[in-house]
């Protein structure tokens, strides 16, 4: 996973990056795979980015990574991504889903950093229709103008428009 990040980083604009924190130790530690080595790399490279900048850090079925053998790992990382992007001077919104619950890394959450989504039957016409529902009571009438639009735009596809 971190890898993953770091090769994304780097592969935007390589040549933004000051890489002369990295000596002969570092490049050892990062072929073996260590993972505070790895995390250190991410760091150094999420701290050079400008003030400016907005990282956009999607971390999907993080559930996955929640194995007996990899349980340990992935949250050390978890608590490691979430402490640069609390320490980060720039934009830093972090995304991670789940296909089913997260046994163990949605504990490093506060409960209010949730968003829970029904389980929808994508089959079911009626399943899009609901949810507009559930956001029309949310926020009034912009919701009623998305509504006759979106039930316009339902009907031309069906229309085969």
């Amino acid at each position: 996973m971190v890898r993953s990040l770091v090769a994304q980083l780097l592969s935007k604009k390589p040549d933004d990056f000051d890489l002369d924190f990295i000596d002969r130790k570092f490049i050892q530690a990062l072929e073996i795979g260590d993972l505070r080595a790895l995390c250190d790399l991410f760091e150094g490279l999420v701290n050079q980015l400008p003030p400016s900048a907005a990282l956009f850090l999607t971390i999907d079925g993080i559930s996955f990574y929640e194995t007996k053998d990899r349980v340990q790992t992935t949250c050390a990382i978890m608590s490691r991504i979430i402490d640069i992007a609390d320490r980060s001077r720039f934009v830093f919104k972090l995304l991670v889903t789940s296909p089913g619950a997260s046994k163990y890394v949605s504990q490093g959450f506060a409960k209010d950093q949730f968003l829970w989504l029904p389980d929808v039957d994508p089959e079911d016409d009626d399943a899009f229709e609901y949810n507009v529902g559930v956001f029309k009571e949310r926020a009034g009438n912009q919701a009623r103008m998305a509504q006759k639009s979106v039930m316009r735009t339902n009907s031309e596809l069906r229309e085969g428009y």
